[in-house]
C-alpha cells in the first residue's frame, strides 16, 4: 500500500483474496507476458487463457483490446464455478456495445448453457440467467452504454435463494454503486465456463479494453468491491 497525500493508494495485490478463485490482470508479469503474447494466466490456479484478438495488448490502456467483434479469452481448461453465492467483477474501459446480445460469460462448451452474465440487445443492459431463469432483465435504468469509453469495475453479485424469508439477491454493481439489483428463487449448483467475453458465438462479446477478471465463491460487499476498485486504478 502507497499513500498519495493523505490518501491510501492500493496495488493490485491488494485486492480482497479471501474467496477469489480466479484472477487476471494484465499489467501483472505472472499473468501476461509480452513474450506469450497471446497467452494470460490466471493468478490463482494456472488457468491459461489464449487471447483470440487480431492485436493482444494495448500499451495505452494497459489492457487485452477485445474491442471489436470475434474477440474473447478461450480458457485452456475450465473455470468451475462452485454452487453458492458468487461475485464475477470485471475491471475495464467500457465500449459502445451496439444492437446485439453480448456475454461476459456462458457456461458450458455450446448455445444451450442455463447460466449467463450477458447484456440484452435492445439497450446493453444487463441480463442474468441462472439454472435456466432470468433473474435479471430489466427495460430500463443502467445500460453499459452509459458508461462508453470509461474504466468501470463491474461486479454480478449472485446470493443463493435460501427461503421466503430470505430469496436470493443478484445485484449489479459499478464502481461500488448499485445499479440494478432483484430478489429471486434460484439455486446455484455449480457450472463450467469455457471461454470468457462470449455467449454463443464470438461475435457476442462485451466490446472493452479488458483489464482484470475477478470470480470469487462468495457475494462480495460493497466495502470489499471499493477496495478493489481502488486497487485496479492505482495500478492500471
Amino acid at each position: 500500500m502507497r499513500r498519495r497525500g493523505s490518501r491510501l493508494i492500493k496495488k493490485a495485490s491488494d485486492i480482497i483474496l479471501s474467496g477469489l478463485i480466479f484472477n487476471l490482470d494484465s499489467v501483472e508479469p505472472d499473468s501476461y507476458n509480452p513474450a506469450t503474447p497471446n497467452k494470460w494466466t490466471d493468478l490463482i490456479g494456472g488457468i491459461e487463457a489464449t487471447i483470440i484478438a487480431d492485436n493482444y495488448f494495448n500499451v495505452n490502456e494497459n489492457a487485452i483490446p477485445l474491442d471489436v467483434n470475434y474477440e474473447y479469452l478461450n480458457l485452456g481448461s475450465t473455470l468451475s464455478i462452485p454452487s453458492g453465492d458468487f461475485t464475477m467483477s470485471v475491471y475495464m474501459k467500457a465500449l459502445y456495445q451496439g444492437s446485439t446480445n453480448r456475454g461476459f460469460f456462458r457456461d458450458g462448451s455450446s448455445s444451450n448453457g442455463s447460466n449467463f452474465f450477458i447484456t440484452d440487445q435492445a439497450a446493453a443492459r444487463p441480463w442474468v440467467r441462472i439454472a435456466g431463469t432470468d433473474i435479471l432483465k430489466p427495460t430500463s435504468g443502467y445500460s453499459l452504454n452509459d458508461d462508453e469509453n470509461t474504466n468501470i469495475y463491474i461486479s454480478y453479485i449472485f446470493k443463493n435463494y435460501i427461503d421466503a424469508n430470505t430469496p436470493g439477491t443478484i445485484e449489479v454493481n459499478v464502481n461500488g454503486v448499485t445499479k440494478h439489483i432483484a430478489n429471486h428463487s434460484k439455486l446455484n449448483t455449480g457450472f463450467l465456463i469455457y471461454k470468457l467475453n462470449y455467449q454463443f458465438s464470438g461475435a457476442n462479446n462485451v466490446r472493452q479494453f479488458s483489464k482484470a477478471w475477478h470470480f470469487y465463491n462468495k457475494a462480495l460487499t460493497n466495502e470489499e468491491i471499493l477496495n478493489n476498485l481502488q486497487a485496479m486504478q492505482y495500478i492500471h
